[in-house]
């Protein structure tokens, strides 16, 4: 058994910082969101997901399409986005990092990316099966999974210690740690023999499981390296599908096959190279010659020219990132206003939603409004049922600023220099606004200092970018709780406290189902950030691709099930 969990925690600090340090993803920024980040975020059958599961619940699964013997095995796949920031993806909250390291470090649970999209259907990695219950949380490993052979673990068997290695690292108490949030829940480890690791919790955590089969620096690591090495910047080691051949930092990063690796038949591939290839127009050439085989398509008109000149295959799903308009009501804020409810209610209904979406977007996304973003699985509400909670309403408007005793207000809406979606979206807004007598003030700002004033409280309101995540608890708890770690514009709801609380430990997915959507129907009472629209996301894969998938959650793993034709 551990006492770690007792003595370290991640800092509020240690987030903080690390959210400055990241990046857009190798991928393209179109798969965590459009805007300005916080956090700087297919065609094969479907089989069955596994959800979290209530008290004492034995759950299992199977990955996600069946390894085929007969599939064309082989060949080099090549994608192109951002250079990483460094190899530790336990200690960088970088994009590329993550998606890097999720096709080398196997976890305990992982994504089925064949699932619809935008459904984080949870299925094994090393945990074989798990029991779900209100205080403990019990994984029963796979047998026989081995290290790689290399130096120093030789391959040697994976087991329950590295398990609790691996967390305890993660949550290390020191400012580049910035993962460690996910584990908040988890009060000790006890590892009873080689394949059975328990998670002792000091409160329900439905949304757990979800957090540990993130690609975000949730990959179980050898012990052996980093006491070798003193971290993980100099070499990887794990045992996931591919193996590090080596970085070119600027350039590239390639992977190879892991011939060790735990699930049988894969990968399809020999390699992978990922290009450090960030200009738009480069890539949209590259991908149209035929020298990339997947491409982030950032716009409806890259999407119309992939298909009037290719014959790639191209997925279209919501985006569960965007740019939110958070409103600083700490008591000492700018513009103590802006903590009156009618006169943040007055500003949604004064919002014509419809008429953004066709303006900045082209159609090309859905209107939002609750906390839960459009298209998240079943945790959304209907598309019909938030334009009629959000719909516009001018008269309504009125009232609620006369009844506020304003007649007119300026609020300065500050964004990052970088956003072209809040450079579009600030003046459509900024006339909506108008009619109710409030007058914006908008204010683009360089990224550091955007991203600083987050942590200072320095905004009265800001544009913010929030990339996708995989369970409800992520897009509540870290922003609008009162501990919460992303709470920029201090809120201090006990209400909505609870609330947020009571829906961590609501087990029974349906019942959890209902619960989150009862708060969104409520948000019109909150409103510490007001929704507007969120775009649409469109990938295209080469057409010589078999099994495209959708990647989740910083999550690459399904390249071990894609071949060439």
């Amino acid at each position: 058994m551990s006492n770690y969990w007792t003595r370290r925690r991640v800092s509020r600090r240690g987030v903080l910082r690390g959210a400055a340090l990241g990046g857009v993803g190798l991928a393209g920024a179109a798969l965590i969101g459009c805007g300005d980040s916080e956090e700087a975020d297919g065609e094969a059958t479907a089989t069955s997901t596994v959800e979290g599961g209530g008290s004492g619940v034995v759950t299992t699964g199977t990955a996600a399409p069946t390894a085929d013997a007969n599939v064309n095995r082989g060949g080099e796949i090549i994608l192109s986005g951002s250079d990483l920031q460094k190899l530790d993806f336990q200690a960088t909250i970088s994009t590329p990092t993550q998606y890097a390291s999720s096709l080398v470090f196997s976890r305990l649970v992982r994504y089925d990316p064949y699932t619809g999209a935008n459904d984080y259907g949870i299925i094994p990695d090393l945990a074989e099966s798990w029991e779900v219950e209100s205080d403990k949380v019990t994984f029963h490993l796979k047998k026989g999974v081995k290290w790689p052979n290399v130096d120093p673990v030789n391959g040697r068997e994976f087991v329950a210690s590295d398990v609790a290695y691996s967390y305890e690292r993660v949550a290390t108490d020191s400012a580049e740690f910035v993962h460690g949030y996910k584990l908040a829940p988890v009060a000790s480890i006890d590892t009873p023999d080689d394949y059975t690791v328990v998670m002792n919790l000091s409160r329900p955590a439905a949304g757990l499981l979800s957090d540990l089969a993130s690609g975000q620096g949730m990959g179980l690591v050898p012990r052996e390296v980093i006491e070798a090495d003193g971290d993980l910047n100099t070499r990887w080691v794990g045992t996931g599908p591919f193996m590090l051949e080596g970085w070119e930092q600027g350039t590239r990063i390639r992977f190879v096959r892991n011939p060790e690796y735990h699930e049988d038949g894969y990968p399809y591939l020999d390699s992978i190279e990922w290009r450090f290839i960030t200009d738009a127009s480069t890539n949209l050439a590259n991908f149209v010659a035929g020298e990339l085989h997947y491409y982030a398509l950032p716009s409806l008109e890259a999407k119309q020219q992939v298909e009037s000149s290719t014959d790639a295959q191209i997925q279209t799903f919501a985006n569960l990132g965007g740019t939110h308009k958070m409103f600083n009501i700490r008591p000492d804020g700018p513009n103590p206003t802006l903590g009156d409810l009618r006169v943040r209610q007055a500003m949604d209904y004064a919002l014509n939603r419809q008429d953004i979406l066709d303006f900045v977007l082209g159609g090309d996304g859905n209107i939002a409004g609750p906390v839960m973003p459009a298209g998240f699985g079943d945790w959304s509400l209907s598309p019909e049922e938030v334009a009629s909670i959000h719909k516009e309403d001018l008269d309504e408007a009125m009232k609620l600023m006369s009844a506020a005793g304003i007649d007119s207000l300026k609020i300065a809406n500050t964004y990052a220099n970088t956003s072209s979606f809040s450079e579009d979206e600030g003046p459509i807004m900024q006339q909506q606004l108008a009619r109710i007598g409030i007058e914006l003030d908008l204010l683009p700002v360089e990224r550091t200092v955007y991203l600083q004033s987050q942590v200072d409280g320095d905004f009265e309101m800001q544009s913010i970018g929030m990339g996708g995540y995989p369970d409800p608890d992520n897009f509540l708890y870290p922003v609008f709780h009162s501990t919460g770690t992303k709470n920029y514009g201090g809120v201090n709801d006990p209400e909505l406290d609870a609330r947020i609380e009571e829906q961590q430990g609501i087990l029974d997915h349906a019942e959890r189902v209902q619960f989150i959507q009862n708060l969104d129907r409520d948000w019109k009472n909150y409103l510490y950030r007001i929704y507007t629209v969120f775009p649409n996301t469109h990938q295209a894969w080469s057409s010589s691709v078999v099994n495209p998938f959708q990647p989740k959650g910083w999550d690459w793993r399904g390249l071990q099930a894609v071949s060439l034709k």
